[in-house]
Parts: C-alpha cells; structure tokens; sequence
C-alpha cells in the first residue's frame, strides 16, 4: 500500500512538473493611435526567447 501511494504521489509530482513547464504565451501587438495590428519583435527581458508577431500582430511564444 504504501509503495502504490508512493507511486501514485511521485506521478503527480512529475505531471505537474510537466504541466508548469510548458506554457504557452499568445498575443497581438496593435498600434496606440487606430489598433490596427503592427509587425514586431518579441523577446522575453534577460533571456534570448523572443518571436515576432505575423502580419496581423499576432505572436505566441512556447516553454517559457
């Protein structure tokens, strides 16, 4: 019984783990003036992550 709860609780762990480490950030970049989408770079400060967003200021950036 108690290697099975061992198990059971290290497998939780683990997935939570894994859960925390792949997030995903999405977004959209739109100018101040009219919100009309812009094309630009996206980097993640005192990393070297970053991306740039499509033709409609959308961006996603994974693993963070």
């Amino acid at each position: 019984m108690k290697r099975s709860l061992l198990t059971v609780c290290s497998l939780l762990i683990f997935l939570t783990i894994q859960a925390q480490s792949q997030r995903r950030v999405t977004g959209v970049v739109t100018a101040i003036k009219d919100g009309s989408p812009v094309v630009a770079s996206i980097k993640i400060k005192g990393t070297n992550q970053g991306t740039s967003t499509n033709n409609e200021g959308l961006y996603s950036l994974s693993n963070i």
